[in-house]
């Protein structure tokens, strides 16, 4: 069974300063993320327990995965320099 992704508002207004090619990139590894919560190279976040980061080639997907209800919420996309600031 696939979880389902939500986006935080934030993603979505952050996602429309990208380029077109970087956001169809995202997007594609968002919908991998559906099917498999936790592929290879999903790293959890020391600073934020139960996150999770995933690289889009130079940019990095923060989400955290709920399992009981089968839901993936991404909280923050970004350029991997700029990803960590704030968290």
């Amino acid at each position: 069974m696939e979880y389902r992704i939500i986006a935080k508002k934030t993603v979505r207004r952050d996602t429309k300063k990208l380029p077109q090619a970087v956001i169809n990139f995202v997007e594609k590894r968002a919908i991998e993320l559906s099917r498999n919560p936790l592929p290879i190279g999903s790293v959890p976040i020391k600073a934020r327990p139960g996150f999770y980061r995933v690289k889009a080639g130079k940019y990095r997907i923060l989400y955290l995965v709920d399992h009981k209800l089968k839901i993936i919420t991404i909280y923050k996309i970004g350029h991997r320099k700029d990803i960590y600031r704030g968290l």
